[in-house]
């Protein structure tokens, strides 16, 4: 920073811990007013608990025990009263823990505004906000509750509320994860012009193509770190010009395969229509076979009903009409009404976290419960050694079972169906604990070097080859992921056998 750039964050020496284990390590940074600077590093380096720390704010069980976090001069912690909202804004990983899910879009969007307009100007407030994320800007949709949103809309209507205050600071934390090529483009330009106006950026993501063409500076941390930082030219890469969905369409060619023939579907549908009450159905008339050890992958923009889909079939959304077969076997859509068979034979891994684990059970009570109700499994040395083994496939320390999830890293919560995220978590250890047959797994969710060849897989995020460790390449079941066009090369590159796809 030069020496007449006036300095809007200061971060000088944070040390913080949890449980003993050093998160954050000396940790210096410094932030221009106006200036946009991408954060990139391994999952649970210390990313998310560096932003939340310009925000006076740690997670459960930290704590803090050296250094400083100043604010245009002013120490963050505690907050002052200033700080949130109209200085700082944050753009969360889960935009889920953001969102009360008793209060519609619209009134959030309202009561995120520094001042309430007046009654005659609040509709055209509301409009403007969802047109700034590129979201319908028509009543219907402003009556939704975030229960009722993909979790791609759910992060628009977050980066929406952040930006109705014009903060001088938006801190993003993988802002367009889960989000389709069209849809990203747009949220990236909208964060360009966000930047222009002279509103400073603390960009965190794992996408270091995207940062290269929208942040001044990219800096490495490791270790709860910094351990480089540059301009992000050197991570730049030019590309030959390619007409629209010509990517798209090479990869589609590449994962396309023969249907696998033999054994009858795992899982079938038929008729299957669903939405939501007081709307028009997402999904219309949908029907869909998956073969045995098979991979279909449900392709869409962000809210058309991907998750949607996944959900139904898990048994969590009641569509309103369609049939269901489990190996050929008529299947209720209520869970509740399903054998505890079809219960362990189906498992959902969550685009959210939140949606999968309880904040206030420890790992190893997430894990306990499935093995004893689904599995019949009570003796405490098996279920001990079950919950080892489990841990080891996701590629988890041995002291996860005592941790909860609010303590671990997002990414560490998620698990390994998200295969560009690369610590696989409980959330994934929790799917596979019952030992199904078919598993959806809702969003790919991060943008990993997809580039490399597959199975020299690497990147910050990533520590081993995919087509080795995730689930589907070595265990024969069938699997379901939904994902955005972004993120198809994953599922290509995982050399996964009779990939198919089914775009919405």
């Amino acid at each position: 920073m030069s020496a007449g750039t006036r300095s809007l964050v200061a971060i000088e020496g944070l040390t913080v811990e949890v449980a003993g284990r050093v998160v954050l390590d000396q940790m210096h940074l410094t932030l221009a007013e106006g200036a946009a600077v991408g954060l990139i590093g391994p999952s649970g380096c210390g990313k998310t608990t560096t932003a939340l720390a310009v925000l006076g704010h740690l997670r459960d069980g930290m704590r803090r025990r050296a250094g400083t976090v100043r604010v245009r001069g002013a120490e963050v912690f505690p907050p002052p009263t200033w700080l949130r909202g109209r200085t700082v804004a944050y753009v969360p990983q889960d935009p889920g823990h953001t969102l009360n899910p008793y209060q519609r879009v619209g009134a959030a969007l309202l009561d995120s505004l520094t001042r309430l307009p007046p009654r005659r100007a609040r509709r055209d407030a509301v409009v403007e906000l969802l047109d700034r994320v590129g979201l319908p800007a028509d009543p219907e949709f402003a009556r939704r509750y975030p229960h009722q949103l993909s979790g791609g809309q759910q992060q628009r209507i977050a980066l929406a509320m952040a930006l109705s205050r014009s903060p001088a600071l938006l801190i993003l934390d993988e802002p367009t994860t889960g989000l389709d090529m069209v849809t990203k483009a747009g949220i990236v330009d909208e964060l360009r012009r966000v930047h222009r106006s002279g509103t400073a950026l603390l960009w965190i993501s794992h996408d270091v193509e995207t940062l290269a063409r929208s942040v001044d500076r990219v800096v490495t941390m490791g270790g709860g770190r910094l351990t480089s930082g540059r301009h992000p030219t050197g991570h730049r890469r030019e590309r030959a010009p390619q007409q629209p969905g010509s990517r798209e369409t090479a990869l589609l060619a590449a994962a396309s395969s023969p249907t696998l023939h033999g054994a009858g579907p795992v899982l079938s549908v038929r008729g299957l229509t669903a939405g939501h009450p007081r709307t028009q159905p997402v999904l219309l008339d949908v029907d869909l076979d998956v073969a045995p050890g098979e991979c279909v992958a449900v392709l869409g923009v962000s809210g058309t009903g991907k998750t949607t889909l996944a959900r139904c079939l898990a048994g969590l959304h009641p569509p309103r009409s369609g049939a269901l077969r489990l190996d050929g076997v008529l299947a209720p859509w209520d869970i509740r009404r399903r054998t505890r068979a079809q219960r362990a034979a189906l498992q959902l891994v969550a685009q959210s976290p939140a949606e999968a684990l309880h904040p206030r059970q420890t790992v190893r009570t997430a894990l306990v419960r499935p093995l004893r109700l689904l599995r019949g499994v009570t003796d405490r040395e098996r279920l001990q050694d079950e919950i080892n083994r489990l841990l080891l496939t996701v590629r988890l320390a041995p002291s996860t079972p005592i941790a909860s999830p609010r303590s671990s890293p997002a990414v560490s919560v998620k698990g390994c169906p998200s295969p560009g995220r690369w610590r696989p978590g409980p959330a994934s250890s929790c799917a596979t604990r019952a030992r199904p047959r078919w598993t959806p797994t809702p969003s790919v969710t991060c943008s990993p070097c997809w580039r490399k060849p597959a199975g020299t897989w690497g990147s910050p995020c990533c520590s081993s080859p995919i087509a080795s460790t995730w689930p589907p390449a070595r265990t024969g079941w069938s699997w379901l992921p939904t994902a955005t066009s972004s993120q198809l090369p994953i599922l290509v590159a995982a050399g996964l056998r009779g990939i198919r796809i089914a775009t919405r």
